[in-house]
């Protein structure tokens, strides 16, 4: 174990290097041929507090993140290159909220475009986000460093979005979010997916929805896919599980 990465002795040097080892042996085993699939969370932080989030926001106030710098990064995908060659990389930006750490989400999508035109190997990168902070003017900059989807969710009309969704201090987001959504539908974005996670809270709502944004031509557009999806109880907080998500499933 020590041999291949598993085990190690606690410091900064080989604490990356188990980190690498950890990935390199996931990717090892669900095999990457010629593309590499990487998911990079730029930060932990989220600005909302759903209703049904999993993460304990009160265990998260003040922990220290160990942050992936860009080189880091870079260094680690150098390493996963020389064993695997893969033709393409993909990296899908997670979180936390990914857009609270902007200018260094730009940092990891600059070094990764430089060394993928250096190497020949096709960059690409998605972004799933609570859609507060996807301005137009941030979207349309990193549009050219290979930005092919980004995923936001809305759960609903206003009332009901902003009863699930609100910011952490309570107020609601669904204006900013809706707002941007339209906004981002218009660029040259590839795919825009508008997610709304569903179960008995907003479930006899949800026709209101489907007629905001066929009202707005967002169904019209052909880089916007629209994506329905049932919570799943397993990462949800147990109260709102058992209010809401159980039922669901029992019918």
């Amino acid at each position: 174990m020590i041999e291949n990465g598993f085990l190690v002795s606690s410091n900064k040097e080989n604490d990356e290097n188990a980190t690498f080892w950890r990935m390199y042996h996931d990717i090892k085993y669900r095999s990457v041929f010629e593309v590499c699939h990487l998911v990079v969370m730029p930060t932990y932080e989220c600005d909302f507090k759903c209703t049904y989030c999993f993460e304990d926001f009160n265990s998260l106030e003040g922990a220290r993140e160990g942050l992936v710098t860009p080189q880091l990064l870079l260094n680690w995908v150098e390493k996963l290159w020389h064993v695997y060659e893969f033709k393409a990389l993909r990296i899908v930006f997670y979180g936390g909220e990914p857009l609270l750490r902007k200018e260094l989400l730009k940092n990891y999508v600059k070094v990764m475009r430089e060394w993928g035109t250096q190497k020949g190997v096709k960059f690409s990168f998605s972004i799933i986000t609570n859609g507060a902070l996807c301005s137009e003017e941030f979207i349309q900059d990193i549009l050219e460093y290979g930005l092919e989807e980004m995923q936001v969710t809305i759960d609903g009309v206003k009332e009901v979005h902003d009863q699930r969704r609100p910011f952490r201090n309570g107020k609601g987001s669904f204006e900013v979010v809706y707002s941007n959504i339209l906004r981002v539908a218009n660029l040259a974005i590839n795919k825009l997916v508008i997610r709304t996670n569903i179960d008995e809270h907003n479930r006899s709502r949800f026709r209101e929805l489907v007629q905001l944004l066929k009202r707005d031509g967002l169904f019209l557009k052909k880089n916007v896919v629209f994506m329905p999806a049932l919570v799943d109880p397993s990462p949800s907080k147990p109260v709102w599980c058992n209010q809401f998500i159980s039922k669901l499933f029992d019918k």
